[in-house]
């Protein structure tokens, strides 16, 4: 699947650099995310993104799904600083 970067490029879907997008926001609560989280958080966005049933799909997709996910399994401080990193 290709993501639609912010500035109009495009790249094959990673889902290491969102991992890392997370790791680095969880360092901000001390390792709020243990790698047994991270691992199912990561598995979550990404059926949730293969669901969207898309050959494309944006940044910003990504980063919606994600938010709801980690908000979902109760990581909500580390949502909240995922959101600050990713969209200022």
């Amino acid at each position: 699947m290709m993501v639609i970067k912010k500035d109009g490029r495009r790249e094959e879907f990673n889902i290491n650099k969102t991992k890392v997008s997370i790791e680095n926001a969880s360092e901000e609560f001390r390792g709020e995310l243990n790698s047994s989280d991270l691992e199912i958080i990561s598995k979550d966005i990404e059926k949730s993104i293969s669901q969207l049933g898309n050959k494309n799909t944006s940044s910003y997709e990504i980063i919606g799904a994600t938010i709801s996910i980690l908000n979902k399994n109760g990581f909500k401080n580390v949502a909240l600083e995922y959101v600050k990193n990713n969209l200022s």
